[in-house]
């Protein structure tokens, strides 16, 4: 008989979605259906138990609408006798590899503590389903080992909240493909990565992220989605099952000199839609700032949110340097910004003299009076 599971991760529920801006509360009724959606796909599907592979929470202290939100779900599946078992990520775990959230719930198992001699053993009809996990990451103070397949008959699948072959802070690595494959696992159940993500080794698969059931930032883009997961006779089947409402759009666009904002309007009319949300990045260099309230006017709500972060450079702008040397108010403002930007060697304070050369020279051209002598 074939087992059928769901697996997802990275909920992330209480996410403030700020880069979102004035939709974020809207953002955030669209995470609370898409797990709603979970849940209805996962009892259709009649599958055999729920895997979340971390950061079920965005915090180890979850406020209580995040909580609310988790009660329904977990309340609904149990409904139809479907148990969830969990694992901490990095945003929710309790500060210790081995602690969960400090939230409860009758239909939800974690797997907080490192596998000993047995695994978490669930059965299903005539089978044996083992879970293995622990919460936290596995460069903190468990090794990987402790979900490395155990000597038992029946499926073995093990939850693990970490990015693949990634180096973090100082010399800490984080386990290859390789390294995964080792644990002889018929699957690995992975949370941390936001996007759908297969990691193999010698064409072998050996796990998947699922990504977010909802896009928390623009660079989340593509379907949202959680996995079911098939095993029978030794074969695994992965289907996706798309469960998010929004489409988030990360583009970036190269400008040159002078630049009126016609392709941008062009393409985020493209993306209109009542669920677009869009984020467009602007970089190069130009001769004249560029209005972003021009391409608000003509594009109005096209997409259902959208923000335009502008990094273009105006620093070798002839235009503005022969505004700099008239003797007014503005030229005086222009030369003092351009002479300071050329002394700076902080990044972070040239990108912020950069946006602030960038609104004088907008301000003085819409309020032409400041020009005078």
């Amino acid at each position: 008989m074939a087992i059928r599971l769901v697996h997802t991760a990275d909920w992330h529920l209480g996410h403030p979605f700020t880069v979102f801006g004035e939709a974020a509360p809207r953002r955030q009724e669209d995470q609370k259906q898409a797990i709603s959606r979970l849940a209805e796909s996962a009892i259709s599907h009649q599958v055999a138990a729920m895997l979340i592979s971390g950061d079920l929470f965005h915090s180890s202290q979850p406020e209580p609408a995040a909580q609310e939100i988790a009660r329904l779900v977990l309340d609904r599946v149990a409904e139809h006798d479907i148990p969830v078992y969990a694992i901490a990520g990095s945003h929710d775990s309790a500060g210790a590899a081995d602690l969960p959230p400090a939230w409860s719930h009758p239909n939800l198992t974690w797997l907080a503590q490192p596998v000993g001699e047995k695994p978490q053993q669930i059965r299903i009809e005539d089978q044996d389903l083992w879970l293995y996990g622990f919460s936290g990451l596995p460069d903190w103070n468990t090794p990987l080992s402790s979900i490395a397949r155990r000597e038992f008959e029946g499926l073995h699948v093990g939850l693990l909240h970490t990015p693949v072959g990634q180096t973090k802070r100082k010399k800490s690595q984080f386990p290859s493909p390789a390294d995964l494959a080792d644990l002889n696992l018929d699957y690995l159940a992975l949370g941390h990565v936001h996007n759908y993500l297969e990691i193999r080794h010698s064409e072998r698969l050996v796990g998947c992220y699922p990504g977010t059931p909802e896009a928390l930032h623009y660079d989340e883009a593509g379907p949202r989605t959680a996995l079911l997961l098939e095993f029978d006779a030794g074969t695994t089947k992965i289907r996706r099952i798309e469960i998010g409402s929004a489409q988030c759009v990360d583009y970036s666009f190269e400008v040159q000199d002078h630049f009126d904002g016609s392709a941008i309007i062009e393409r985020l009319k493209e993306l209109s839609g009542p669920s677009v949300y869009a984020q467009i990045r602007l970089s190069g260099a130009l001769e004249k700032p560029f209005d972003i309230d021009l391409v608000a006017e003509k594009v109005g709500s096209a997409p259902a949110y959208w923000r335009l972060i502008d990094e273009t450079n105006l620093e070798k702008s002839a235009y503005l340097r022969d505004l700099a040397e008239e003797p007014t108010v503005r030229g005086y403002a222009l030369n003092i910004l351009l002479q300071r930007m050329s002394g700076i060697a902080d990044a972070r304070d040239h990108i912020k003299l950069m946006q602030a050369l960038r609104r004088l020279a907008l301000e003085f051209d819409r309020h032409p009076a400041g020009q005078i002598k």
